[in-house]
C-alpha cells in the first residue's frame, strides 16, 4: 500500500486513545487538558508515522485577520484547521487565546477523544494514553540543556523538554523550566 497523508493519520489515531483531562479550572469547576499535554501526547506518534505538525499564527490581509493553524504535513501533503482570532489588545489574553485555539485545531483536526477520567471511571471504562515509554526516550544532558539556555530558544526548550527523558535530572530540569518560565 501507498503511504499517504491519510493512511499515516489512521494510524495516528489507532494508536491515541484520548487525552486525559488532568487540568482543573475552579472558576468552571470543570476539568481540562492544556496544550503541552495534547503535544506531549500526539507529537511522537505523529513524527513515528512520518508527519510533522506546526501550530503557526498568520495575519490574513483580505480579511485584516489572525489566524491560528495546525497543519499537520507528510507524504507531500498536508492537513489544517484554522480559527481566526478575535480582536483582543490585551497581550496575556492573547496568549491565552493564541493557546486555547491551538488546543482546539490540534483536537478537531486529528478528532481526538477528550476523555474525562471521572467519567469513564462511573461507565466502568479503563482509560489508557498511549505515550512514548521513558525507555525509548533520550536522558537529557547537562550540556545540551546549556547550550538551549545560552540560545534561549523556548521552542527548542520545549521541544527538548518533552523528547526526554528526566528522570533523577530534577536540578537539570528545574534550571530549564525555571530559565523559560516567562
Amino acid at each position: 500500500m501507498e503511504k499517504s497523508i491519510d493512511s499515516a493519520l489512521l494510524k495516528v489515531q489507532k494508536e491515541i486513545v484520548g487525552i486525559v483531562k488532568e487540568n482543573k479550572n475552579p472558576y468552571f469547576k470543570s476539568a481540562y487538558f492544556d496544550i503541552n499535554k495534547v503535544l506531549s501526547v500526539v507529537r511522537p506518534i505523529l513524527n513515528k508515522h512520518g508527519l510533522l505538525i506546526s501550530q503557526p499564527t498568520r495575519f490574513e490581509k483580505e480579511s485584516g485577520r489572525t489566524l491560528v493553524y495546525t497543519i499537520i504535513v507528510g507524504y507531500d501533503e498536508f492537513r489544517d484547521a484554522n480559527l481566526a482570532l478575535p480582536d483582543i489588545s490585551d497581550p496575556q489574553k492573547l496568549g491565552s487565546c493564541i493557546t486555547y485555539y491551538r488546543r482546539y485545531t490540534l483536537v478537531g483536526l486529528l478528532a481526538l477523544e477528550a476523555l474525562d477520567d471521572d467519567g469513564n471511571a462511573a461507565a466502568g471504562k479503563v482509560v489508557e494514553v498511549k505515550e512514548i515509554p521513558k525507555e525509548t526516550k533520550p536522558k537529557a544532558k547537562s550540556s545540551e540543556v546549556s547550550a538551549l539556555i545560552k540560545k534561549d530558544d523556548a521552542d527548542k526548550a520545549r521541544n527538548y523538554f518533552t523528547q526526554h527523558d528526566w528522570t533523577g535530572l530534577d536540578k537539570l530540569k528545574n534550571k530549564l523550566t525555571s530559565h523559560f518560565k516567562n
